[in-house]
């Protein structure tokens, strides 16, 4: 944790970013440090990575209790995995209904905007739901297996939160970076 902290700081005192993203963050006393020192920047994408995209649980319970504790509440977005979503909240997750039920619980825990990713709502369809607690919107990808691979969540969330920077809404930096990572890497 104070190696991180230190890390977080040193930036900080170079620079005041206008997003970050905070990715997979396994210690408890190391998410409750970020949440302390992230919370003045303007738009913070949350990613916590429980799930890795074979499906192999890469958080402790402990971990995502403290996600939910300290950085869900400061998350201009939060972006999940269904599968993850159903871990956090403890119930499952398998109709467009119960996604939206879901993204209300989450920004009901805080998060501004949430991204739901992955929910299989149609065969042979990928579905994402991006809901801001108000407003959602469904995306649908016949190309599931472009979407799976390795790595498309770190540059989605990454693409994010360099369009959050570049002084996007929400559902603006959410289409510019599909629309990137879908050219790009899908």
């Amino acid at each position: 944790a104070q190696l991180v902290a230190g890390q977080i700081r040193a930036a900080l005192s170079e620079c005041r970013p206008k997003a970050v993203k905070v990715g997979m963050v396994r210690e408890p006393e190391t998410i409750e440090s970020v949440a302390g020192l992230i919370s003045g920047i303007s738009h913070r994408v949350m990613v916590p990575s429980i799930i890795n995209s074979e499906g192999g649980r890469m958080l402790q319970p402990q971990a995502v209790d403290a996600w939910m504790k300290y950085l869900v509440p400061l998350a201009t977005l939060l972006i999940l995995k269904v599968s993850e979503a159903e871990i956090m909240l403890g119930h499952a997750i398998s109709t467009a209904d119960q996604m939206l039920d879901a993204a209300r619980e989450l920004h009901d825990l805080g998060a501004d905007a949430v991204l739901l990713r992955g929910g299989h709502v149609q065969d042979d369809y990928l579905t994402a739901l991006l809901s801001d607690g108000d407003r959602h919107h469904f995306f649908t990808s016949k190309n599931t297996s472009g979407w799976l691979r390795h790595g498309v969540s770190g540059a989605m969330s990454s693409a994010i939160a360099a369009r959050f920077a570049l002084g996007d809404t929400t559902e603006q930096a959410v289409a510019n970076a599909h629309s990137y990572v879908h050219s790009r890497i899908v």
